[in-house]
């Protein structure tokens, strides 16, 4: 059951621990792509954020960063903010 490891993946994204965040992302597999891309982007490691952006855009194609924002619904906005930066850093249009 992979949606638990989504779940904690986008936790440890939120406390800024982002290789933990991609430990979880790798076992929610499809579900946590996105933690995953903006995790690597928030380590600088934008190829690998990109290689994994195009992973989720082959599943999603047209996905934008307007889509992510309605479907993440966050208590403090700045979460909100640091998740779609890190995926505008790592290539995903608006």
């Amino acid at each position: 059951m992979p949606w638990p490891h989504g779940i904690l993946a986008l936790a440890y994204f939120e406390h800024r621990e982002y290789g933990e965040a991609i430990a979880e992302a790798d076992r929610a597999r499809d579900e946590g792509l996105l933690v995953a891309v903006a995790s690597y982007a928030a380590l600088g490691r934008l190829e690998d954020a990109r290689a994994t952006l195009s992973r989720a855009l082959a599943q999603e194609p047209g996905l934008t960063l307007a889509q992510v924002r309605q479907r993440n619904p966050f208590r403090d906005p700045a979460d909100l903010d640091h998740l779609l930066g890190n995926l505008r850093e790592a290539g995903l249009a608006s």
